[in-house]
């Protein structure tokens, strides 16, 4: 298995949002973007982000039936925003892409 060298270029990590102040800002700290409680659930657990990398479908579907989320996010290579599907076709993984996709993904 080769694997890819690529990037999600969903979005980008070194500008904030347009309207969001930037992460650690002392307007973030203030209240005024999204707090860790609040971003948690939509993270992805390391583990999950390497078990679809490798295209471990099992690990991945373990994860979705507990408290997994299929819109969860990681910053992968410096971009934000890379999900379980993205990861999952980037590394031409098409059954754990099909399972994903049976999910919700988008």
């Amino acid at each position: 298995l080769v694997r890819n060298n690529w990037r999600c270029s969903l979005f980008t990590t070194s500008a904030p949002m347009p309207g969001r102040p930037k992460a650690g800002s002392a307007a973030s700290r203030r209240g005024r973007a999204s707090t860790a409680s609040q971003a948690a659930p939509l993270a992805l657990p390391k583990k999950i982000e390497a078990a679809a990398a490798d295209g471990k479908a099992g690990v991945v579907q373990t994860w979705l039936a507990g408290d997994g989320r299929v819109d969860a996010t990681c910053v992968r290579g410096g971009w934000s925003g890379c999900t379980l599907l993205l990861i999952a076709a980037t590394n031409g993984h098409k059954q754990l892409v099909e399972v994903l996709l049976k999910r919700g993904a988008k």
